[in-house]
C-alpha cells in the first residue's frame, strides 16, 4: 500500500472518531461539543457527507435552522439518494414555517424510500398547515399503517378529527397514542376536552386528572379539570383547580377568567369582577373577557360600566350577538326599551336562531305593551326550543295580557309540566288558573 493510501486511511479513520466522539455528546446532549466534533470531521474529509448530515441534524436540535439547512444540502449534494438527509432538512423547513419547500423536501424522501413512515407523517403536518385535511388524515394513515408504533401520528390525526369536530374518531386516536406512550400529559388534555364536547364530563375529568398526574405542574390539566368541575357545579373544587393554574402560571389569563365565572357564578361579584381585570391586563384583546366583566356589572346594576365593556367586546369581535343582548338587557334597567330592541335586532340578525335574542325581545314589548309582537317573539322562540320551558311561560303571559285566556291557559299548563311545581313562579301559575276557574 502506496503512503498516500495510507496517509488517506488515516483521515478517514480520525474523521470516523470525530463522529463517534460528536455521537456520544449528541447522547449527553452537550450540543456544543457535538459541534466541534463534527466540524473536526468535516476538516479532516470535507467530503464526508455524512459528517454534515450529523452536523445539520445538531443544528437543528438547537433550532439553529440556517445553518442546518445549509449542512443538510452539503450532505445531499456528496449523497443525491440520502433520503434521511432529505427528511431531516424539510422538518428544518417546516420549522422555519417554509412548508411549500418542507413539502418538496417530504416528498423527495418519500420517492427514495416509500415507506418513510415519518416522512409521510412530517408531509401530513404541511398538508395540515394549509388546510388540506383530506390528504392530511391519508399521510397520517399511511403512516400508521406502515409503522403503527408512531405515537405522533395518532395524535396529530386524533387532533385534526378534533378541529373538525369529530371527537368519537378523535377520541379513538388519543386512545391509540396513549397506549403506546401512557404518560402524555397533552394527550390526555385533548382526550379530556372531546369528551367534554360529547358531555362525557367523568371521562373529562379522569383525563384532566390524569394529566395532572403525569405532570404535576400541569397548570391546563388544572385550568381544564376547573371547568369539568364548574360544569359539575362542584365551584368550590373548581376554584381551587384554578388557584393552582394560576400558581402555576400566573401569566395565564384564561385561569383568571374561568375563575371569575366561578365566582360569578356563586355571587362574588367583586372577586369575579378583580379576576377579569387580571385576566384583561394578560390578554386586553379577548372580547369575551369584556363580555363576562360586563355581566358581571350588570347583574350589579353599574349600568354605564356594564354597557362600555360590551362595547369593547363589540369592537373587538362584531359578531358577538350575546354582547349585543346583555347591553339590550342594560338599556331595558334604564327603560330605554326603543334602544334595546333595537339591539335584539342586531343579534338576531347575526343568529336568527338565537332563543334568548326573541325572548328578550318579547319581554321588552310586553314592557310597551305591544302584544301582538311579543306573542310574534315568544312564538318563535318556542319553534326554535320546544322543549324550553321559558318560552311557555312568556308566551302564556303575552295572551294573558292580551286577554286570550285559553291560550294562555294551554301555554300555561304546558309551562307546568317541565318545572319543579313547588317552584314560585309555578305556584302563582296554578294560583291564576284556580282562579279563572281552569282545571290543571
Amino acid at each position: 500500500m502506496s503512503a498516500g493510501n495510507d496517509k488517506m486511511m488515516e483521515n478517514i479513520k480520525d474523521a470516523e472518531t470525530w463522529l463517534e466522539r460528536g455521537d456520544d455528546f449528541v447522547k449527553s446532549k452537550e450540543f456544543d461539543k457535538a459541534l466541534d466534533c463534527f466540524t473536526r470531521a468535516i476538516g479532516i474529509n470535507p467530503r464526508l457527507s455524512f459528517a454534515y448530515f450529523k452536523r445539520g441534524n445538531t443544528y437543528n436540535n438547537i433550532g439553529v435552522y440556517d445553518s442546518a439547512i445549509a449542512d443538510l444540502s452539503s450532505s445531499i449534494s456528496l449523497n443525491p439518494t440520502f433520503a434521511f438527509a432529505y427528511f431531516k432538512r424539510g422538518s428544518a423547513y417546516l420549522s422555519l414555517n417554509d412548508v411549500k419547500t418542507a413539502f418538496e423536501d417530504f416528498n423527495k424522501a418519500l420517492d427514495l424510500n416509500p415507506s418513510f413512515s415519518f416522512a409521510l407523517y412530517k408531509r401530513g403536518l404541511c398538508r395540515l398547515r394549509v388546510r388540506d385535511y383530506k390528504e392530511a388524515v391519508e399521510d397520517f394513515s399511511k403512516a400508521i399503517k406502515l409503522n403503527p408504533g408512531l405515537n405522533l401520528a395518532y395524535v396529530s390525526r386524533g387532533n385534526l378529527y378534533f378541529e373538525k369536530t369529530e371527537y368519537d374518531k378523535a377520541i379513538a386516536d388519543y386512545n391509540e397514542a396513549i397506549k403506546i406512550e401512557p404518560d402524555q400529559e397533552k394527550v390526555y388534555i385533548s382526550r379530556g376536552l372531546a369528551h367534554s364536547h360529547t358531555d362525557k364530563i367523568v371521562e373529562a375529568m379522569r383525563d384532566f386528572t390524569k394529566a395532572i398526574n403525569a405532570n404535576n405542574e400541569s397548570y391546563l390539566g388544572h385550568n381544564y379539570r376547573g371547568l369539568a368541575f364548574l360544569k359539575m357545579k362542584e365551584y368550590a373544587n373548581a376554584i381551587k383547580d384554578f388557584n393552582e393554574s394560576i400558581r402555576i402560571n400566573p401569566n395565564f389569563a384564561d385561569a383568571y377568567n374561568n375563575r371569575g365565572i366561578t365566582y360569578f357564578t356563586v355571587r362574588k361579584y367583586q372577586e369575579a369582577s378583580d379576576d377579569y381585570a387580571q385576566a384583561l391586563k394578560l390578554n386586553p384583546s379577548s372580547p369575551n373577557i369584556y363580555y363576562n366583566r360586563g355581566n358581571t356589572y350588570l347583574v350589579q346594576k353599574r349600568y354605564m360600566e356594564a354597557m362600555h365593556d360590551f362595547d369593547f367586546a363589540l369592537q373587538l369581535s362584531p359578531g358577538l350577538a350575546s354582547a349585543y343582548i346583555s347591553k339590550a338587557n342594560c338599556h331595558i334597567a334604564l327603560e330605554q326599551f326603543r334602544e334595546a330592541i333595537k339591539l335584539f335586532n342586531r343579534a338576531i340578525a347575526l343568529k336568527p336562531k338565537l332563543f334568548s335574542a326573541y325572548i328578550g325581545r318579547g319581554n321588552t314589548f310586553m314592557r310597551l305593551k305591544l302584544y301582538k309582537k311579543a306573542l310574534e317573539d315568544f312564538t318563535l322562540a318556542i319553534e326554535i326550543k320546544p322543549d324550553n320551558h321559558q318560552g311557555y311561560l312568556n308566551r302564556g303571559m303575552a295572551f294573558k295580557s292580551d286577554n286570550q285566556i285559553d291560550l294562555a291557559s294551554q301555554d300555561f299548563k304546558k309551562y307546568l309540566e317541565s318545572v319543579p311545581s313547588k317552584s314560585p313562579q309555578a305556584v302563582k301559575i296554578r294560583q291564576w288558573l284556580k282562579k279563572m276557574d281552569i282545571e290543571i
